[in-house]
């Protein structure tokens, strides 16, 4: 009896690590793919993007106000429309964003959440693969974040602080308190969706891109 219940066992927990080998191996090939879509559209865009004049730069203290409310311009690739592309440079990553998040852009590249960076209160969103927002909680405070936008602007942040929130604090993750200084929120789920892993950002330059 002893020995069919160890059976019994053994042959469960060689499923279950079969399992986990097998989900390991499709998020690889799903972050790959994702990584992969993202760089092709990422080419489309850069070359679209029209060209400013250096020098023009603004700096952003607590007093400034922010810039002059308008929509921001949309590019579409294949089918989908972008309004930027970010830049993570402590991660190495480049990814275009499109102009709203949804279930199914999200498995090319991240999306927007809500805001605008003109209402300084843009919050973008992305799956955590590894190829996306998968390493943000590796940022650390005072990190540089840039957001490159289609009219040839490039808005510079720095990380104010990691966070985590749970997956119901919609409010929380989009509404900023008048103390609150970010103005560009990153977040993605933790493996399983327990909780958000969120990078809170504030505004430090504006520049033309050269």
């Amino acid at each position: 009896m002893k020995k069919s219940i160890g059976k019994v066992l053994m042959g469960i927990g060689l499923l279950l690590v079969l399992a986990a080998a097998g989900l390991l191996a499709y998020n690889t090939r799903e972050s790959s793919r994702a990584g992969q879509a993202a760089s092709r559209i990422l080419t489309q865009l850069a070359e679209e993007m029209p060209k400013g004049e250096t020098g023009q730069t603004e700096t952003r203290s607590e007093e400034t106000e922010p810039a002059i409310l308008r929509e921001m311009t949309v590019k579409t690739v294949d089918g989908l429309d972008y309004i930027e592309y970010l830049s993570i440079p402590e991660l190495e990553l480049e990814l275009p964003v499109q102009t709203q998040w949804s279930y199914d852009g999200l498995q090319k590249s991240p999306g927007r959440f809500s805001g605008s960076t003109f209402s300084d209160d843009l919050t973008i969103c992305a799956h955590n693969y590894p190829a996306h927002f998968g390493r943000l909680r590796s940022l650390s405070q005072g990190e540089e974040i840039d957001f490159t936008d289609m009219d040839g602007m490039v808005w510079i942040y720095e990380v104010s602080y990691v966070t985590v929130l749970e997956p119901e604090d919609v409010e929380q993750m989009t509404d900023k308190d008048p103390k609150d200084t970010w103005g560009l929120t990153l977040f993605t789920c933790t493996p399983g969706g327990a909780e958000r892993v969120t990078v809170r950002c504030h505004r430090t330059g504006l520049v033309a891109k050269e």
